[in-house]
């Protein structure tokens, strides 16, 4: 079992005004999003003596000596040395023979092993243990030192999105740590948009099954793959390890990822009449499913075979949204509108389809027939990647 169940006890320091002398991380080595926390816990009755802890993993191997810091300490972009305040620091230094990927780590905050040091402030010395909030907190992991850390990753719990350009206001709240996106390699996972729409305690809940790394961080990283809760009734000892219980280990593959996702496409309306010049509902629905579980990043590209005749071809900024125009040129072939829909998973697979609607020079018999005949022949050459016609509109969004 790979699980290190580990107990701290942490001193109180000043990183605004910080001089640790410890050995600083090899930042060189270890980089954004390769470790991942996937728990916190600031009231967890069930799991840990101290009711506070929070779990973590390393999502690439850990070479003997390598450093990583963990601190509750919240970003400040208007403070000077922009950590917030007198918070708790933590060290962890990987063992001779290293960590292998993977390997999901325990953190009870009542005292340490060797591997994880408490390091205090030498500006004040202070020994009071590290706790989690129960008014919502953060936790950041970062290499180098606290004078000029490199965040590696970090998790909000006061909210489902960071504080912003304004200045995080008290120990609770933080600005996103310089250098992390948001859903990227952060994530937010309190109970709603506000300052203070918290949870005591989050933990990772998402799919568990083989992954390579970067699906692996686009799991921990989507907020939907989260519980949390504010009584200490869910979160346990085997929770706060991500549901892997006695595996005790994120089933990393060292093999990327390399299977797209699978796109699922309906027009209602693929005959636009009549020819009045008006926007026209389609009825489209678009969406995607991927075996990675992370986000997948959707886009609608409307194309059209004839130049603008009125203003604007296409409107809309969801597929349900989209309303194309029904107009032609006259004399002509009549308009084809080419959908295009592609789909983008974490690891950067992408799956692309294409529908297409018609606007006929008229609405009988061989008219029909002539522009069906060309969408066919437009659905054909995005198929082959071939050159399409004008693009006239984009809309894209994420699913989680």
């Amino acid at each position: 079992m790979n699980v290190h169940r580990t107990l701290a006890c942490t001193l109180l320091f000043s990183l605004a005004l910080m001089a640790v002398p410890v050995r600083e991380a090899d930042a060189a080595t270890i980089g954004v999003g390769d470790i991942v926390v996937l728990g916190v816990a600031g009231d967890n009755t069930n799991g840990f003596g101290s009711d506070d802890g929070f779990s973590w993993a390393p999502l690439i191997d850990l070479d003997p000596g390598d450093v990583i810091f963990f601190t509750d300490s919240s970003w400040n972009i208007q403070v000077p040395g922009n950590f917030n305040g007198t918070e708790g620091l933590i060290q962890y230094t990987a063992p001779a023979g290293g960590v292998p990927a993977g390997t999901i780590f325990v953190v009870d905050l009542q005292s340490l092993p060797p591997d994880h040091v408490t390091v205090g402030s030498a500006e004040t010395g202070s020994n009071n243990p590290m706790t989690m909030s129960t008014f919502g907190d953060q936790l950041a992991v970062f290499t180098g030192n606290a004078a000029a850390p490199t965040f590696v990753f970090a998790v909000n719990t006061d909210q489902t999105q960071w504080t912003g350009s304004t200045g995080a206001s008290g120990d609770s709240r933080s600005d996103l740590y310089p250098g992390l996106t948001d859903g990227v390699n952060a994530v937010a996972v309190g109970a709603g948009p506000s300052p203070g729409d918290e949870f005591d305690n989050a933990y990772y809940s998402g799919p568990v099954s083989l992954a390579d790394k970067a699906t692996w961080l686009a799991r921990v990283s989507n907020a939907a793959n989260w519980t949390g809760e504010n009584d200490g009734s869910l979160v346990t000892t085997i929770e706060m390890t991500a549901g892997f219980g006695a595996m005790g280990v994120l089933p990393i593959s060292s093999v990327s990822d390399t299977t797209p996702p699978v796109i699922t496409t309906n027009i209602v309306r693929r005959l636009l009449w009549p020819a009045r010049r008006g926007l026209l509902p389609v009825g489209l629905s678009a969406s995607a499913t991927d075996d990675s579980g992370g986000p997948i990043l959707m886009q609608v590209e409307v194309f059209s075979d004839e130049a603008d005749v009125g203003p604007g071809d296409a409107i809309g900024t969801t597929p349900a949204s989209l309303r194309l125009r029904a107009e032609r040129q006259y004399p002509g072939d009549g308009r084809v509108y080419l959908l295009k829909i592609t789909a983008t998973d974490a690891s950067g697979n992408e799956a692309s389809t294409c529908v297409t609607a018609t606007v006929p020079i008229m609405p009988t018999g061989a008219y029909i027939v002539s522009v069906r005949n060309q969408a066919a022949a437009a659905e054909l050459d995005c198929a082959l990647a071939a050159p399409l016609p004008t693009l006239v509109h984009t809309m894209a969004w994420t699913t989680p």
